[in-house]
């Protein structure tokens, strides 16, 4: 094996050292609305360092941002791919399947948010989730906000559409 020089040594270090910031530096700059630089940081990340799950996650993001849904979806299969056990990581390909229209994987994939770190033992009730698989005859079906007022609003008319379940 080649013995590597103390600049080939040091560049490497560096490059090590951009790959561990830029998926930070992405995320600071898509925080402050400027999304296309933000992406560029996020792909160089990508290149110096192809299997950092983070750098996909936060790609997918600001791809949605742009309306790359495919494009999103795309780094959001790859960052789950990464990293399975990521809850973030399908939440945020749940986002790029809804965004997309693939609502029957959008809205499954989307039972990941309750073990991201926004919402893990946030759940308030300790009865079973209502998903549509069982009949409501004869039960109470309890409806209540997890997001914001805005959604809840949006959301509250369809509660008596479910009566004939």
């Amino acid at each position: 094996m080649a013995r590597r020089s103390a600049d080939q040594v040091g560049a490497a270090h560096r490059a090590q050292g951009l790959a561990d910031q830029r998926p930070a530096l992405g995320v600071v700059v898509a925080q402050q609305g400027l999304v296309e630089p933000a992406l560029a940081a996020l792909t160089q990340a990508g290149r110096l360092d192809p299997e950092q799950a983070l750098v996909y996650l936060h790609q997918s993001r600001v791809l949605r941002a742009l309306g790359r849904h495919s494009e999103a979806q795309a780094a959001g299969e790859r960052g789950t791919a990464l990293a399975p056990d990521m809850a973030a990581g399908w939440a945020e390909l749940a986002l790029a399947c809804l965004s997309r229209g693939d609502f029957p994987r959008g809205w499954e994939l989307w039972e990941w948010r309750w073990k991201t770190d926004q919402l893990r033992g946030y759940q308030f009730s300790t009865q079973p989730l209502w998903l549509g698989d069982s009949p409501l005859k004869g039960k109470v079906l309890l409806l209540w906000a997890e997001q914001g007022l805005g959604d809840s609003l949006q959301f509250c008319r369809y509660g008596a559409a479910l009566a004939p379940f």
